[in-house]
């Protein structure tokens, strides 16, 4: 089952949150933020696969706290 694994924050300014989820090999994802799930941002696409699991970190929004993120396998 594809889920998001693990979530960690780095503090300081601004805040960067690193987040893994269980990849297949040989895979590429698309990686979207969203401060209301309405409207997403894409921050990345065709980021490779880390083998059993992928690692990918981004900033929040200048002055927020926090955020929603997607990750997508892309075909």
């Amino acid at each position: 089952m594809f889920q998001i694994t693990e979530v960690a924050h780095a503090p300081g300014q601004p805040v960067r949150i690193v987040f893994t989820w269980n990849s297949r090999s040989n895979a590429t994802y698309a990686v979207y933020r969203s401060s209301d799930l309405s409207t997403w941002e894409e921050l990345t696409d065709g980021l490779a696969s880390g083998g059993e699991t992928t690692t990918f970190s981004a900033d929040l929004p200048n002055g927020s706290s926090s955020a929603y993120v997607r990750v997508r396998e892309e075909q």
